[in-house]
This record gives C-alpha cells, structure tokens and sequence, in this order.
C-alpha cells in the first residue's frame, strides 16, 4: 500500500539525512539572524551569497520521500513515538530546503513545525530557522508576511536536552 511504500522511502533518507547531521547540526542556523545577515558595516547582505542551489538528486530524493510521507502517514492519536517521527521528517523536509537556500519552502516547513507542533522540541529548532530564512529572504528583497497578521504572536513551548522548558515568543509587529 502507498503508506507503507512511503514510510519505507522516508526510512531510507531519514538514514541518509542522519548520516549528514551527526552532532546535531541539524539543528544549528547558519547565523544570519539580523544581526548577521548584514555585512560586516552594516550593510545589506550579498544577495548572491542567499541565491537557491540546485537540488542534487539525493535532496529531490529525499523532498520527495519526505512529502509523500507527509501525504499518506497520519499519527494516530496518543502515538507519541508515531508523531514524533511524523514532526522530525518535517522538519527534515524544512532543513533540506533550507540546507539548498530555497528560503520561502523553508520558512514554511519550519512555521508549520513551529505552530503546529509548538510542544515538540524540534519547534524551537524550527522557530529559530523559520526567522532566520524570513530575515535572509528580507535581506536579499521585500517579504510580506501576509498569513500573520501585525501582533499576532507564536508562542514556542517544549522541553529542552537539560530537562529545563525553553519558552519563546515571537510577535508580528510589521504594520504591513
């Protein structure tokens, strides 16, 4: 059946795109948060430097296992191990748009991670790479943020590696 066919596919990359993460780099921005998408002055960012790459063939493999999988498998209520994967596959599937610079499929992998699956720690990761693809998009032309309306706020709930529980806020306050 095609969820079983998907979910065997997503194994494969899941593997694959495990390999290429170990230590968690995975989870590591590239640093072009505000302060670091400017040039060293101050000044607007190289906007070459931010162009999209070319997909290889392992990243359209794996954008394509990792969709499917999105597509045919639902967790079914109460399954925290079967949400968990279903939560890290897309932010699997962010984190490969974002790794070949295609900055608006990232930002919205990462949001829907970040406000959909708010309790889960990967949200956190994911907030943080949702902002940092926004300001790399802002830095290299004009983004409007039309599905977030100017004061509408995120809010970012999850259990951190040291027990402790990260919270983090986040507010629109583009006036648009």
């Amino acid at each position: 059946n095609a969820a079983e066919a998907a979910f065997a596919s997503v194994l494969c990359y899941q593997n694959i795109y495990a390999e290429k993460h170990k230590g968690g780099s995975h989870r590591k921005g590239t640093g072009n948060l505000p302060q670091g998408a400017k040039g060293k002055k101050g000044k607007k960012a190289n906007s070459d430097k931010f162009k999209p790459k070319e997909f290889s063939a392992e990243q359209k493999g794996m954008i394509t296992a990792f969709n499917r999988y999105v597509c045919y498998i639902k967790p079914k209520k109460g399954d925290s191990d079967s949400l968990e994967q279903y939560v890290e596959v897309k932010y699997a599937r962010g984190r490969t748009y974002f790794e070949a610079q295609h900055w608006a499929e990232a930002a919205a992998a990462f949001r829907d991670v970040a406000i959909n699956h708010s309790d889960m720690d990967a949200s956190i990761y994911a907030a943080q790479l949702y902002l940092e693809s926004l300001n790399i998009m802002g830095s290299t032309r004009r983004v409007g943020i039309g599905d977030i309306d100017p004061g509408t706020m995120l809010q970012i709930k999850g259990t951190g590696e040291s027990g402790q529980e990260p919270y983090i806020t986040l507010q629109n306050s583009t006036a648009e």
